[in-house]
């Protein structure tokens, strides 16, 4: 089963802390989302990634190949407030199905914005897997607002 990361866990060191040995993921890309950070942290007063819909716009990510076993310590991991859902994503070129978590509407509000160490996984998780530098800058601006 395949999963799209868009938020920290696309740090490969992360996800293999949260769900063990995972192989290394590949970029692809989500169209017609947004990357926001607008769920409420059920932890601290942090925002957290959320995908909200929005035409003509792309979100990058990574997509992991992931065990049934993965995903339900992902569901437990991602918690209250997430649900997992079904996408189409483009992965070198093809498309593909996959999974991803969304905010439920009740861990929504404006005016969040991720703590340091968060966004510090995010960008990892970009560099490492190699995201356009564009969209790098992307998350840095929806971050501060």
């Amino acid at each position: 089963m395949l999963y799209f990361a868009y938020g920290s866990n696309m740090d490969l060191e992360q996800l293999r802390e949260r769900i063990g040995e995972v192989k290394d993921g590949a970029p692809a890309i989500l169209n017609g989302y947004e990357l926001r950070f607008n769920k409420r942290s059920v932890k601290d007063e942090y925002g957290r990634a959320n995908l909200i819909i929005e035409p003509d716009v792309i979100t990058e990510g990574v997509i992991f190949e992931l065990t049934k076993k993965q995903f339900t310590q992902m569901d437990r991991r991602e918690g209250e407030g997430y649900q997992r859902r079904d996408i189409s994503v483009q992965v070198a070129g093809d498309v593909r199905e996959a999974q991803t978590y969304f905010a439920v509407a009740d861990f929504i509000a404006d005016g969040l914005r991720p703590s340091n160490e968060y966004l510090v996984h995010i960008l990892d998780g970009a560099r490492e897997h190699l995201l356009s530098n564009s969209y790098m800058e992307k998350i840095k601006t929806i971050a501060q607002s």
